[in-house]
Formats: structure tokens, sequence, C-alpha cells
């Protein structure tokens, strides 16, 4: 992808001078395929809102806490607390680079549900308050 921008650039011709231009904007395009594919955008959202909030913050340590648990529940299942153990040790940066997007794809939860059942739950804090 960046290649062919490249070449463009390296090659160009007075008589075709908007090749680059149309092979950069065709890399555009598919970056922004790998984008909405990869969910990169949601990642980054997440990201931002877990670190720059307290309450963000609060579900990171939630998070890893409920990793370490469920490691001493259940030995080798957590996918996060493995990711994390090996990452340091790792053998090449193939394999960190493995493991850092295991611990990021871990920590950061950015799937929706498929369905809201909040209109189902029948409580009401607001009408218990008004009761009192």
């Amino acid at each position: 992808m960046v290649g062919q921008v490249s070449y463009a650039a390296q090659h160009f011709e007075a008589s075709d001078w908007l090749a680059p231009i149309y092979t950069f904007q065709e890399m555009l395009v598919q970056l922004t395929t790998v984008f909405s594919d990869c969910q990169t955008t949601n990642a980054a959202k997440q990201l931002m809102t877990r670190t720059t909030s307290f309450s963000g913050l609060f579900e990171v340590f939630g998070t890893a806490a409920s990793a370490y648990v469920r490691e001493g529940q259940d030995p080798g299942t957590s996918t996060l607390y493995n990711a994390y153990n090996q990452w340091s040790g790792s053998a090449d940066c193939k394999t960190q680079a493995l493991n850092t997007g295991l611990v990021l794809t871990s920590m950061l939860n950015y799937q929706t549900p498929d369905e809201v059942f909040y209109e189902q739950v029948n409580f009401s804090l607001l009408d218990q308050l008004s009761t009192a």
C-alpha cells in the first residue's frame, strides 16, 4: 500500500500528474476499511475513556484484579494474566507484539451487547426515594 504511493511519487510524469494523488486516495480508502474491520477507532475511544477518567481508571484496575483472581481460581484460563506474564519474557518482537495485543484486547472492552434489558427491570431508585 505505502510502497505503491512511494512508487507513484518517485515515477512522476507530467502526463499523469494525478497518479500519486489517486494512489494515496486509494490507500486512505483501504485504511478506512482496516479501521472499520479492526474497530481501531472504537479501541482508541475506549483507551481515551479509560485513561482520562477516574471511573475508567478504576475499571482498568478492576479488570486487572479480576484476571488475577481468575488465575488463582482456575490457573491458565485468564488470557490477560497469561499475556501479561509472558510479555517481558517474549523471545522475539513478534511474540511480544502478540502479547501486547492480547493485553490491550483484554483490557479494552468496546463491544456493545446485542440486546438491551434495562427496560425489563421493574426497580426504580427514584420511585423508592420518593416513597421514603
